[in-house]
């Protein structure tokens, strides 16, 4: 990235000099002068133009980059207990707390701007909830996700995602392993 930008900003210099030099010498040529004046705005209108391509071309790649480093499964597992956050590219997301006893499922849409997550939760259960819950995240591509948030509940080992806690990509469903009772 900031070999990127340098490559640009010589370029728009180099640019600016070759620009220049005509114009002040077109200054003492009279009736050429406007002519040339002309030029080099028309010229600056330009590189202004790829310049602008540029940088936006350099945002949109950035937001790919992030859009890929949390888009997937992810779980945390606390004893019996696991937490999984789902983020699908289509901006829905499912946060799932699973126990022996049954599961809470919150579902919705999300934003993502940096490093943060908004999740606005729509159901939980099933059942319509309207809640807004903020994430904050720092992912390493496809291997883990570290995240805190005030907002999701304590699982039911007393687990308080508050606390940074490290989440890791899954490609399909954790098998269950039920116990049994020794013998």
């Amino acid at each position: 990235m900031k070999k990127f930008t340098k490559t640009i900003m010589t370029a728009a210099f180099a640019a600016l000099m070759l620009a220049c030099v005509p114009v002040f010498a077109a200054s003492e040529e009279g009736s050429n002068g406007s002519k040339m004046k002309e030029g080099a705005s028309t010229f600056f209108k330009g590189v202004k133009g790829s310049v602008k391509d540029a940088g936006t071309s350099v945002s949109n790649k950035a937001k790919d980059i992030t859009a890929s480093a949390y888009i997937g499964t992810w779980s945390f597992i606390n004893g019996k207990y696991t937490t999984m956050i789902i983020c699908d590219d289509d901006n829905t997301m499912s946060i799932i707390q699973t126990q022996k006893k049954g599961e809470n499922t919150w579902s919705g849409t999300y934003t993502v701007s940096k490093k943060q997550i908004t999740f606005n939760v729509e159901t939980m259960n099933g059942k319509k909830n309207r809640d807004t819950w903020v994430i904050n995240f720092d992912a390493d591509k496809k291997d883990y996700m570290i995240l805190s948030s005030r907002d999701i509940p304590n699982d039911l080992n007393g687990y308080d995602f508050a606390r940074s806690t490290l989440f890791l990509y899954i490609e399909q469903e954790p098998a269950v392993i039920e116990e049994t009772d020794a013998e």
